[in-house]
């Protein structure tokens, strides 16, 4: 083929740059073989393919996105740049982007699509506990995470404050990951500040926080998903319930509930995953569907999950185009 086309230029980039994992998989699939010879209806590609449907529906979103497939009244059709990368020989689309490190340890998507199940509900490991056993997997998401919240965090910091009986109050952080919720607190709360992660995502929190004063910083080893520890004022949750199934999510709201002190507020707060342009939005649904098995929920889904788990309606609420935070009493 013609390697100085912009088709081929383009094709490259995305190979090294957008999610490599997803164009790797529709090549070795062969969906992209039975979209060169003709178009297809999603029906007899899902038939063909043995592809999961709902899983297969994001994915040719996905594609359609970023301009590889066109969609039209059902029927799929490749694109000029589609059949550019359908043609690229193999050893350019191997693994080998350092933009994998994260995904090798999340997606399994080479193959995973296409046995009749989402990936995240044949796992035997719950995706961070699987990522956790990957210590370099670990180790780049403490590199590449915002050393802050991101998507409007004054709002779950102002929300927290406006909980804060004291300074002597204290914050638990539920899924801290690398402290910084806890950093942002820092800079107005000084009080006891927790982070609670999976052993192995400790360190990447302890490393963010380093500079700061160790004294009123806890860190906690272990899961949410076990009784939380005692002694703290305010728990948080904080862009974690988009990661889990609605399954996952009653079952971990439930056990906060049982766990929880009596005193204690729980403050759930989540990113509003909506996005201005088709490719980003296409994206991030796609890697809740593939890798966790979550999804982006409203306020009034997590306040009706939050009801059925024990808490009241929440009693005080914050929204803004990019996040939503719900205050909850015990």
């Amino acid at each position: 083929m013609d390697t100085t086309s912009p088709f081929f230029a383009q094709v490259i980039h995305d190979l090294s740059i957008v999610r490599p994992w997803v164009l790797r998989s529709v090549l070795t699939t062969g969906l992209f073989d039975r979209l060169a010879e003709e178009p297809h209806t999603s029906a007899e590609l899902t038939q063909a393919l043995n592809a999961d449907p709902t899983v297969f529906t994001e994915v040719v979103g996905y594609l359609a996105a970023i301009d590889y497939v066109e969609v039209l009244d059902g029927v799929i059709t490749i694109t000029e740049r589609g059949r550019a990368l359908a043609q690229l020989p193999k050893d350019l689309y191997e693994p080998g982007s350092p933009m994998l490190t994260f995904d090798r340890a999340a997606s399994e998507l080479g193959s995973a699509w296409m046995v009749g199940a989402p990936v995240a509900s044949r796992r035997k490991l719950a995706y961070w506990d699987e990522i956790a056993l990957d210590p370099e997997a670990c180790a780049t998401i403490g590199r590449y995470q915002p050393r802050t919240v991101f998507f409007d965090g004054e709002q779950l910091v102002s929300a927290i404050t406006d909980e804060l009986g004291s300074a002597t109050s204290s914050v638990l952080d539920l899924g801290g990951s690398n402290g910084a919720l806890a950093r942002d607190l820092s800079s107005v709360h000084d009080g006891p500040i927790g982070v609670l992660d999976l052993p192995e995502m400790i360190p990447n929190a302890q490393q963010n926080l380093s500079d700061l004063s160790l004294e009123r910083l806890a860190f906690h080893g272990g899961s949410f998903f076990d009784p939380v520890p005692d002694g703290y004022d305010i728990y948080v949750l904080n862009s974690i319930l988009y990661d889990y199934s609605d399954l996952q999510v009653a079952q971990l709201l439930s056990g906060i509930y049982g766990s929880l002190p009596v005193h204690a507020v729980l403050v759930v707060s989540e990113a509003v995953l909506a996005f201005p342009d088709p490719y980003t939005q296409a994206e991030s649904t796609l890697m809740l569907t593939l890798n966790t098995g979550g999804r982006s929920r409203s306020a009034d889904t997590v306040a009706t999950a939050a009801a059925a788990a024990g808490f009241g309606r929440p009693r005080r609420m914050y929204s803004s185009e990019q996040r939503y935070t719900l205050v909850f009493d015990r």
